[in-house]
């Protein structure tokens, strides 16, 4: 495949999406729990729901829709932007004065 073939502009949408889903999530989850009632995993959980719907999602278009396929690189675009949201949302809301 030719670097120039690729769909960058898909895959920016991908991150983008699960980018603000997490950064959405963590910002309720931060409001809802203060930080002394935080479970120690509390992020990674987070992260990992994140994932976990992102794998969720492209496997439901490989199983279920026409014209659509689940694409690992795709779960891997996913996977970035919750990744890269969970942590620089953690460090917005949670290091405030």
């Amino acid at each position: 495949m030719n670097f120039w073939d690729f769909d960058w502009w898909d895959k920016i949408a991908h991150v983008g999406i699960f980018f603000i889903w997490s950064v959405l999530v963590v910002f309720g989850a931060v409001r809802k729990f203060p930080s002394r009632s935080r479970p120690k995993r509390f992020f990674a959980f987070i992260i990992l729901s994140g994932m976990a719907y992102a794998a969720l999602t492209e496997i439901l278009q490989e199983l279920f829709f026409t014209g659509r396929y689940g694409d690992p690189v795709d779960f891997l675009s996913d996977s970035v932007g919750v990744v890269f949201g969970t942590f620089l949302a953690k460090s917005w809301f949670t290091n405030r004065p």
